[in-house]
């Protein structure tokens, strides 16, 4: 059984309200937006997930300019990170992305890890936005397991 979930943001204008971002996806739960100051301005980070054991995003994020809300395109902060992955590890389930700070990490499993449980280390990365694409900027490798 799956479930679609989703998240609208309103611009209250007197007595009604308009939706100006929505985002919904199948079988995901959201949590509650959030407006962030970054260095790469002013975000609405619409957080969110995809139910089951691999934890990957379902998240949005927004940047205001000009009076609108544009989509950041995030998709390359994965692959971002990999290149900077030592063979041997990899990334299972996704990476951890803080806006605030435009930094983004994630743990890395050996191949013999169990699912629940990354040995492989952690790679650490800085963001930065190229006009509306988020692209890591630097990353490097840290053998110590992502403290929980």
């Amino acid at each position: 059984m799956t479930t679609a979930a989703g998240v609208v943001v309103y611009a209250i204008e007197g007595a009604t309200a308009r939706p100006i971002v929505w985002h919904d996806e199948e079988d995901a739960g959201f949590e509650d937006p959030k407006l962030i100051a970054s260095p790469a301005g002013t975000l609405l980070d619409l957080g969110g997930y995809l139910h089951g054991t691999g934890n990957y995003s379902a998240e949005m994020v927004l940047l205001q300019e000009a009076g609108a809300w544009h989509q950041l395109d995030t998709g390359a902060i994965d692959s971002g990170l990999v290149a900077h992955v030592p063979r041997g590890r990899a990334i299972w389930k996704g990476v951890y992305p803080d806006w605030r700070h435009m930094t983004v990490d994630s743990p890395l499993w050996k191949e013999t890890d169990g699912n629940c449980c990354p040995t492989g280390g952690t790679v650490r990365g800085t963001l930065k936005r190229v006009g509306l694409r988020l692209l890591v900027d630097r990353a490097i490798y840290d053998p110590r397991p992502l403290a929980e």
